[in-house]
């Protein structure tokens, strides 16, 4: 025969070995859940796991950001190379092109440079000649 109490286990009557089990299993249990409500009652302790968790969790983070860093700074020094050999390779097309058209300007200077000599002298002829003719007269 079993008696059902408050409880969610059938009690045990008559047979005292089934009741001591009984009881057995009951102060486990009971001690199990002391245990757990101690483990809540205990503030500074889960303070601590929390404080803990939070920290790695942080830790974590700022690996990954470094890492994410790096990553990027040499991605930006790749294309920073990339860019200035791209630079380089403008600036000496830039020379080999402009040879020529330095020549080119140069022989154009020095042609108007002559002319305008030229053309002075001979202005300057002119007017000597002038002058003579006006003496002779």
């Amino acid at each position: 025969m079993t008696n059902r109490p408050t409880g969610s286990r059938p009690v045990a009557t008559g047979n005292t070995d089934l009741i001591r089990e009984d009881i057995e299993r009951t102060r486990d249990d009971l001690g199990e859940t002391m245990q757990a409500l101690a483990g809540k009652a205990d503030v500074k302790a889960r303070t601590r796991e929390a404080a803990d968790r939070r920290k790695a969790r942080a830790r974590q983070k700022i690996i990954t950001g470094v890492h994410q860093m790096q990553q990027q700074s040499q991605e930006l020094a790749h294309k920073a190379t990339e860019r200035a050999h791209k630079a380089t390779e403008r600036a000496q097309r830039m020379r080999r092109r402009s040879a020529p058209v330095a020549a080119a300007a140069s022989a154009a200077a020095a042609a108007a440079g002559t002319i305008i000599f030229l053309r002075r002298r001979r202005a300057a002829r002119a007017r000597a000649r002038q002058r003579l003719w006006r003496l002779s007269r």
